[in-house]
């Protein structure tokens, strides 16, 4: 309840709306929240690219006749071998597609509530609410209050939810995501040599492997690599589906508890209660 009787109460919350307006327009939360967004879209469209390039290098190595004798005869073909590892790679393909479509959409909001346009209607709704505020209408004071409520939600809810997932991210995910990314991207080098010919015995990797796959050891090397790169992947896709779609949604909403608790305060002009519902312009008390 917000007694609008008294001479401090409203000059605070004439100040409180004042600092927020003054927020909107200069728009400082808007451009982190913009770089951050802008900086993980690259990020997402890099690895999304090494995915797909992956995808393509072994199903191509999946297409050619290679197959080698192992534990009394058995015959294993070199696409037995990949088929696990690029049904995962299908499946980080995917993940990479959904999280490029989220930031898409986290940027095209940005712009929407960043707009001047929305920054003109909150400026409306705060002035209107000062004159309310100021003049002791209550009745009037709770429905637009509620209305900047509204719009204050509209405009900055997003905004926060990107500015502390880009905070979160930089202290406890980015470097991460960075090693993990580099290892892909590795692999992803190594795959396109292996079809080279002139293998010597400097190469290691997945090259010097392959090329020793019809040695029983070597072949449980080759499958101990894709096992950890198997878990490299699924890493990989953990953490961009944490940032890009678990901590936005969980930090909008954490606001949105806080915005119902804006939405439920009430004011009144004197110390008498007020009564639950409030449709007109309650009577002043000097």
């Amino acid at each position: 309840m917000i007694d609008l009787s008294r001479p401090g109460t409203r000059w605070l919350l004439v100040a409180v709306i004042a600092l927020c307006v003054a927020l909107s327009w200069l728009g400082v939360l808007d451009s982190e929240s913009s770089e951050y967004v802008d900086g993980s879209l690259l990020q997402a469209g890099l690895a999304f690219a090494t995915a797909r390039g992956l995808n393509a290098l072994i199903s191509v190595m999946q297409s050619t006749t290679l197959s080698f004798s192992l534990f009394a005869g058995v015959q294993v073909t070199l696409g037995e071998l990949l088929d696990p590892f690029n049904d995962l790679i299908e499946q980080y393909s995917t993940v990479m597609k959904l999280a490029v479509g989220s930031l898409v959409i986290q940027k095209v909001l940005l712009d929407i509530v960043s707009d001047a346009l929305f920054k003109i209607l909150l400026s409306v709704s705060a002035g209107l609410l000062v004159v309310s505020i100021l003049l002791r209408l209550a009745g009037w004071t709770n429905w637009l209050m509620k209305a900047f409520a509204l719009l204050m939600f509209l405009r900055f809810a997003l905004v926060l939810a990107v500015a502390l997932n880009g905070l979160v991210d930089r202290v406890y995910i980015a470097e991460q995501t960075r090693a993990e990314l580099a290892v892909l991207g590795s692999v992803s080098t190594e795959i396109e040599l292996i079809d080279q010919p002139g293998v010597g015995a400097a190469d290691t990797g997945l090259r010097a492997k392959m090329a020793r796959l019809g040695d029983p050891q070597a072949y449980r090397e080759m499958q101990q690599t894709l096992e950890e790169l198997s878990m490299n992947v699924v890493t990989v896709m953990a953490l961009f589906v944490l940032r890009t779609m678990v901590l936005p949604l969980l930090f909008l909403y954490l606001l949105s508890r806080a915005a119902k608790w804006i939405w439920r305060l009430e004011a009144v002009a004197s110390d008498a209660p007020p009564s639950s519902f409030s449709t007109g312009i309650e009577p002043r008390h000097d």
